[in-house]
């Protein structure tokens, strides 16, 4: 996270202002320095200065957690946070691919012998918990290597990226923010990303950099939030839209509880429905904040609470140093409100992937990296998004984006996901899934999210409505494409569903496949192999 060179400036001012703090524990910054000294003089005594050290963290929120994080940073070795809970497979592939010279985890490891087949030697192991009877000779007489840093994508499209990083932008972006919003040692920070997501960490190394204090959420549930907030004053926090809007929903049953303190809750990763703003703004004043990037490309786009109110699904404008383009098929900028592929460059930018070549394109002297996204620029040059990339025919111009904001507007339903599978001929599919208020009327629901679906697609496409208890969601708010085709297309564990061609005729699967504006039709499923009707 933040090296010494930083904590020792902040253990010298203000040795016993709260650093983190973590449930019933909290570090002063004072601590932080000591404790910081022990644990990277007990990693240095492990690895081989002369090596091409790179380090692997598996974790949740704790104290230890942003000790070995900023141990490390503090030796200038790179390091990526892993997923504990992430299945098996994954967390093989992710362990081959990062190449640790040095592992960091709970005792025991969650890691199987099959994981650690494929890994070169020697790995050392080192536990998250306090190092006693180091005496920093060996953090003494350490030599930093150049810079390198390495961050996984989260994978929505596909297997987790490494994503690689030669030069340096932290400070940068740190003071970028500090001169846009004012942070510094006087806020309280909540955080609630899992650490083993580059946001997460990121924006906690951001606020530990100016001085502040860090709360870490750890796998509370969003509805303490407030409760929290009040408690410890928070004044900023990062929350994925999903969470976002699960804290607003206990919010607003909670108006006793004070959320004064809060002046800046970002949200991004995900598009904010316009209807969770403005229930958001409602309960907390005009204190949201959108943003758009990558993992390869850094935050790269804001939109404030203005922005927002005045253009809902607006990602807003580049901040300085970043440029975005819109793309057309023949990888060339579009006019203005014409769609195409968002492309973006930054002085974030990463400068590869480790084992894949990125896709990229050189305007006016500038790399851009194409994104999986879709959208156009407005008459205000704000981006707006549109679709994500599916792999299927007309991405471009699908608006997926816009069905989900409106489907929110309907008000019995809480939540909505829409995506597109191939049946077995490759014609694209569309199923939207929603999720109900509590005591809603479920008919009406069904009907009204049919009429939404159906008048942003063209007549003769086949479409589903499944109402379901929950959309899947992964930790850091993605969706769970793989999850949510599996319960569309097999109905598990959906709740019910129904058609939208003015009839209700619910079948075993709990999924019905509709075509707009015709008669309905089964039709064969590829995502899974199975028939849906």
């Amino acid at each position: 996270m933040i090296p010494l060179s930083i904590i020792d400036q902040y253990a010298h001012s203000s040795p016993q202002r709260l650093a983190v703090i973590a449930g019933d524990e909290s570090m002063s910054w004072h601590e932080f320095a000591e404790r910081v000294r022990l644990v990277a003089d007990a990693f240095a005594e492990r690895l081989d200065n002369a090596a091409d050290n790179r380090a692997v963290l598996l974790g949740e929120h704790s104290i230890e957690y942003v000790l070995a994080a900023s141990a490390l940073a503090s030796l200038g070795v790179p390091w990526i946070g892993l997923d504990s809970q992430a299945n098996p497979d994954q967390l093989a592939q992710q362990l081959t691919t990062s190449a640790p010279t040095l592992i960091v985890t709970k005792t025991p490891a969650p890691i199987t012998d099959m994981a650690l087949a494929g890994l070169p030697e020697p790995i050392a192991f080192a536990s998250l918990a306090a190092f006693d009877g180091q005496d920093g000779s060996h953090l003494a007489s350490w030599q930093k290597p150049t810079f390198l840093a390495l961050s996984f994508t989260s994978g929505t499209t596909g297997a987790p990226k490494l994503a690689v990083r030669r030069n340096p932008s932290e400070v940068r972006r740190t003071e970028t923010f500090v001169e846009r919003y004012g942070f510094g040692p006087g806020d309280t920070h909540l955080v609630t990303v899992p650490f083993s997501h580059a946001s997460g960490h990121g924006w906690a190394r951001l606020f530990l950099a100016v001085g502040a204090t860090i709360v870490l959420a750890g796998d509370a549930d969003p509805s303490t939030y407030a409760a929290t907030i009040e408690q410890h004053q928070v004044r900023t926090s990062l929350m994925v839209p999903p969470v976002l809007r699960s804290f607003v929903v206990a919010a607003e049953q909670t108006p006793e509880i004070d959320l004064s303190s809060l002046r800046f809750l970002l949200t991004g990763g995900r598009q904010l429905p316009p209807r969770v703003f403005r229930k958001a703004a409602a309960r907390l004043g005009p204190v949201i904040t959108t943003y758009y990037g990558t993992t390869e490309t850094g935050v790269n786009l804001v939109a404030d609470s203005d922005t927002l109110a005045a253009a809902p699904l607006s990602s807003g404008l580049p901040l300085t140093g970043n440029e975005v383009l819109v793309l057309g098929r023949d990888r060339r900028p579009v006019r203005r409100g014409q769609n195409g592929r968002v492309a973006l460059a930054s002085y974030m930018a990463m400068a590869g992937y480790a084992n894949l070549e990125p896709d990229t394109v050189v305007y006016h002297g500038l790399t851009f990296f194409l994104t999986a996204d879709y959208g156009y620029l407005d008459a205000h040059n704000r981006l707006v998004l549109t679709n994500r990339d599916d792999g299927l025919p007309e991405a471009a111009i699908f608006p997926a984006i816009q069905i989900e904001a409106d489907l929110h507007e309907v008000l019995e339903i809480s939540d909505a996901v829409v995506i597109r599978v191939p049946d077995r001929n490759g014609v694209p599919e569309v199923h939207a899934a929603i999720v109900l208020i509590p005591d809603a009327d479920a008919e009406l629901a069904r009907k009204q999210a049919g009429y939404v679906v159906e008048h942003w697609l063209p007549e003769g496409t086949s479409h589903t409505i499944s109402v379901l208890t929950e959309i899947p969601y992964g930790r850091t708010g993605k969706v769970d494409v793989v999850a949510l085709r599996s319960v569309v297309c097999t109905g598990e564990p959906a709740a019910d569903s129904s058609t939208v061609n003015n009839s209700t005729a619910v079948n075993p699967t709990g999924v019905t496949a509709v075509t707009s504006g015709a008669r309905s039709v089964r039709k064969p499923c590829l995502c899974c192999s199975i028939t849906t009707s």
